[in-house]
């Protein structure tokens, strides 16, 4: 679950998201969503006072985004999103999140069966562990290119050995995302949500709270309580 600032649950004005953008959706959000963090500054009218420039969408930036109570982060620009609107929330505005430390953006991928799986939006370090990420995300057809490189490259020797073994490890190192979007796409699947996170374990968590119905495609995933 995030954590959540106690003084906090008192703040009334809220921005309100009035009508989305297709990248809105595509990123998993409704119309009446709350913003309530901007790069964990309270995105009300004081906060929002003096930084035009973020809160009109030209910074990219971490949102703290709250439906009913749960709570969730996303790396974006809040103008793409869609139309907002300060308003006067009626009820006690969901307390204002702490925000998470070295997060980046996680795709969550569905399948019609209501499973789910996650993808890094953009390449990690996890990622430049070629051959186990690859094996991790079941791409088959890339494994068995990159191992085909890898006997070519051991064959040739020398630096023209090593040159083709660095060009393959860093081209499916930064493809990696993609690899897996492209596969999944094939596979039926589509995207419902974009979160950010600190790791893996967090996007589960994550997922868990903004959408209780999805279940991993490869059974329970063990989410230790974030310390």
């Amino acid at each position: 679950m995030v954590e959540a600032n106690d003084t906090e649950k008192s703040a009334q004005t809220v921005m309100r998201l009035e009508r989305i953008s297709r990248y809105g959706q595509v990123m998993g959000l409704r119309p009446g969503d709350l913003l309530l963090t901007i790069d964990g500054r309270r995105a009300g009218a004081k906060a929002s006072r003096g930084r035009g420039e973020t809160v009109a969408g030209n910074t990219r930036a971490l949102l703290g985004l709250a439906r009913g109570k749960a709570v969730w982060f996303v790396f974006s620009n809040v103008a793409s999103l869609g139309a907002w609107a300060m308003v006067e929330h009626a009820d006690p505005a969901p307390a204002l999140p702490q925000a998470p430390t070295l997060a980046r953006n996680w795709e969550v991928w569905c399948t019609d069966a209501g499973t789910y799986d996650l993808c890094r939006a953009t390449p990690g370090l996890e990622d430049a562990l070629v051959p186990y990420v690859l094996i991790k995300m079941r791409l088959w057809e890339a494994c068995a290119l990159w191992s085909t490189l890898l006997v070519v490259s051991v064959m040739l020797g020398g630096v023209l050995g090593i040159g083709l073994q660095v060009i393959s490890w860093v081209y499916f190192w930064r493809m990696a995302p993609d690899l897996v979007r492209r596969e999944w796409l094939l596979q039926g699947m589509h995207v419902s949500h974009v979160l950010a996170a600190r790791s893996e374990q967090a996007a589960h968590r994550a997922v868990g709270t903004i959408a209780p119905d999805l279940t991993s495609r490869y059974g329970p995933v063990s989410t230790p309580a974030a310390t």
